[in-house]
């Protein structure tokens, strides 16, 4: 909670604008982003799938191959989407290209993935909602509740962020 809410007081200065928006960007394909893969970025994968948007996710620290977390299969399931099928995925295992947006769900995430070689268009997830989280907190290990709530934040913000692609005229 601690780490959520300092982001978020950074996030209301202004601190994270440059993560902010996507609009405008000339992108083929969205890379969601996070730590294990097992979590909040394959679910932004299928959520973006439903509004037809090119998506992969990855994990930064994951070793790949492992199927999604149990309470996340049960909260994305009782939102809809089934993660049965996932396996994680490391991000040294996508060819990433300045046609990508990758998409993070923390600042720190961010930070890392803008190092990397050929990636051009950075943003935080949770800035693209019309709430703005900077920090869309990892919910592994906690309540099937806990889980809910970060999936319905990040379900809120890959809508907008469709949205935003839309007016862009990005697919």
């Amino acid at each position: 909670m601690a780490a959520y809410l300092w982001h978020a007081t950074l996030g209301a200065t202004g601190f994270y604008n440059r993560w902010a928006s996507a609009s405008e960007l000339d992108v083929d394909r969205i890379v969601f982003v996070c730590a294990g893969n097992i979590c909040r970025s394959p679910f932004a994968e299928l959520v973006a799938r439903r509004y037809d948007l090119s998506a992969a996710s990855v994990g930064l620290s994951t070793r790949g191959g492992d199927p999604a977390d149990p309470s996340a299969t049960r909260a994305a399931a009782a939102m809809g989407i089934s993660l049965d099928a996932h396996r994680s995925a490391r991000i040294d295992s996508l060819e990433i290209t300045d046609r990508d947006l990758l998409v993070c769900m923390e600042p720190s995430q961010a930070r890392q993935v803008e190092r990397i070689d050929g990636v051009k268009h950075v943003v935080l997830l949770g800035m693209l909602g019309t709430v703005e989280r900077p920090y869309i907190p990892d919910p592994f290990g906690r309540s099937d509740d806990y889980f809910l709530t970060c999936f319905d934040w990040i379900a809120s913000s890959v809508s907008e962020l469709a949205d935003c692609l839309d007016r862009a005229k990005i697919r």
